[in-house]
C-alpha cells in the first residue's frame, strides 16, 4: 500500500484519530518546532494534537491551535516516553502537571475546532536506538505481505512490527471466548493506531461472491485462534484459552474475505453456479503438468490397490477484469478415498484457472482439504492467486503469486 493510499487518518497509538497535515513542513517546523529539553514533559499530562510516523506533518488544525491562549507548541518523539506507542513524532499544545489543566486547553482547543487528546507521557527514556530498526521498518513502503489482510474469527490479522505488536498486547485486557466451539478469544485494544493502521481507515475489501467492498478499521482487539483439544473443551478450565498464542487483529465494518491494499487489487466474481466441465475437458491431457503427473500416480496407486481411479472435475466460471475465466477443481480418488490416519485410499485435488482460450493462466496448485474461496490478481499482468482456507484449522493461504501468503492457525486436537 503507498503512502497515499495508508487511509486519511494518523493517529496517537492510545486516543488519537487526525487528519493528515495540510500545512508543509516549513510550516508545520515553524509553529510547531522541536521540543529544546525533551525530558521536561516527562511524567507530564499531554494535549496531542497529531501523531505520524512521517516528520514534518502538520494537522489542518495547527495554524488555529497556534493562536489559541495558552497553547505552547512543540514536536516530541514518542519513542522517548514510556507510555507513548514509539515511532511516532507527535505534535503536543502543552504539558501539564495537573491533569484538570490539560482538560481545560483540550477543552478550549475542541471549541475552537481542533482535534486534540490528552495522554499521560509517562517517564523519559531518553534516545532508544534499539528502537532504529523497529521505527525504520514501520516508515518503509510496505513489503507484499503487509498488504495483504487474512482473516481469523478474532478479526484481520494485522502485520505489525513484533515490538509494537509486543507493546499494544502488554496492555490488553483479559480475552474471552468468542462463541461456544471455544477457539477463538478476544478482547477490545484502546489503540487508535498501531503501525501504519489507524482506526477510521478505509480499506479495500474482498467478498468473494459479490466483489468489492470498502472496510473501514472500527478498532483493534488482542485475539488468540486455534482448534482446543475436545478432551479441554468437554472438561478443562474454560478461563482462558488453551490453543494459539495472542496477536493483533483489526475489527472492521463490512464482511469482506480478504483485505488487498496492493494498488490495482482485484478480485474475481461469480459469473454462474459451479457445474460439470463442457466438451472433453476432463479427456484431453491436462492443461497443468502437476495434475497430468497427479493422474499418472493417481494410476498407479488404483492399480495397486486393484480399483478404479475416480475423477471428479467442477468448473466455477468467473469474471476479472472483464476476461471470462474458469476455476477447475479435479478431485482424484480410489474407493472411499480414505487417506488419512492410516487409510490406503488415494485423495487429492487440484485446482487451476483457464482462460476463455482454454490456455492454463498459471500453475494448478494442492488444494486437498482446502475450500477455494475465490481468486484475485494484485494489477493487471499480475499472477493469479487463489485464496484458500484449511478445513480442519481454518488457515489461510494466498497461493500463486511471487510469494505464498499464510495465517497459520494452530490445531491442538487429536487429527484422527
Amino acid at each position: 500500500m503507498a503512502r497515499a493510499e495508508r487511509g486519511p487518518l494518523l493517529a496517537l497509538a492510545l486516543g488519537l484519530a487526525l487528519a493528515l497535515g495540510l500545512a508543509t513542513s516549513a510550516q508545520a517546523a515553524e509553529l510547531a518546532p522541536a521540543a529544546t529539553r525533551p525530558a521536561a514533559y516527562a511524567d507530564k499530562v499531554l494535549v496531542i494534537l497529531n501523531a505520524s510516523l512521517e516528520r514534518g506533518v502538520a494537522p489542518p488544525g495547527l495554524p488555529v491551535a497556534a493562536r489559541t491562549p495558552g497553547v505552547q507548541l512543540a514536536r516530541l518523539d514518542s519513542s522517548s516516553f514510556k507510555n507513548l506507542m514509539p515511532c511516532y513524532e507527535i505534535i503536543v499544545a502543552g504539558a501539564f502537571s495537573d491533569k484538570k489543566q490539560a482538560l481545560a486547553l483540550h477543552a478550549g482547543l475542541k471549541a475552537a475546532g481542533v482535534d486534540v487528546a490528552v495522554k499521560p507521557a509517562g517517564a523519559y527514556l531518553g534516545p532508544r536506538p534499539e528502537l532504529a530498526g523497529t521505527c525504520a521498518a514501520m516508515r518503509a513502503p510496505p513489503a507484499r505481505s503487509e498488504q495483504v489482510l487474512l482473516r481469523a474469527a478474532p478479526g484481520f490479522r494485522l502485520p505489525l512490527d513484533p515490538a509494537v505488536e509486543a507493546q499494544a498486547l502488554a496492555s490488553a485486557p483479559k480475552v474471552k471466548a468468542m462463541r461456544a466451539e471455544l477457539d477463538a478469544w478476544s478482547a477490545p485494544l484502546p489503540h487508535r493506531t498501531l503501525g501504519r493502521w489507524s482506526v477510521g481507515q478505509a480499506l479495500p475489501g474482498v467478498r468473494h461472491e459479490t466483489g468489492p467492498a470498502t472496510c473501514t478499521i472500527t478498532g483493534f482487539s488482542a485475539g488468540v485462534a486455534g482448534t482446543p483439544h475436545f478432551g479441554w473443551v468437554q472438561e478443562g478450565d474454560h478461563s482462558a484459552p488453551s490453543c494459539g498464542t495472542p496477536a493483533v487483529y483489526a475489527n472492521v465494518d463490512c464482511e469482506a474475505d480478504l483485505i488487498d491494499t496492493r494498488p490495482g487489487a482485484r478480485a474475481a466474481v461469480p459469473r454462474g453456479a459451479p457445474r460439470p466441465p463442457n466438451g472433453p475437458l476432463a479427456e484431453r491431457a491436462p492443461p497443468w503438468p502437476a495434475l497430468a503427473e497427479a493422474l499418472a500416480r493417481g494410476a498407479t496407486h488404483a492399480a495397486q490397490q486393484g480399483a478404479a481411479l475416480k475423477q471428479e472435475w467442477t468448473v466455477r466460471p468467473v469474471e476479472l477484469g472483464g476476461e471470462r475465466l474458469r476455476i477447475v477443481s479435479v478431485k482424484l480418488w480410489t474407493n472411499e478415498g480414505f487417506a488419512v490416519c492410516g487409510g490406503e485410499d488415494l485423495l487429492e485435488v487440484w485446482t487451476g484457472v483457464l482462460g476463455p482460450d482454454d490456455k492454463a493462466r498459471g500453475p494448478a496448485v494442492n488444494t486437498t482439504f482446502a475450500a477455494v474461496l475465490g481468486l484475485v490478481q494484485a494489477g493487471p499482468g499480475a499472477p493469479l492467486e487463489l485464496h484458500l482456507r484449511d478445513e480442519l484449522t481454518g488457515s489461510e493461504r494466498l497461493i500463486g503469486g511471487p510469494e505464498e501468503l499464510r495465517l497459520d492457525l494452530p490445531f491442538c486436537d487429536c487429527g484422527c
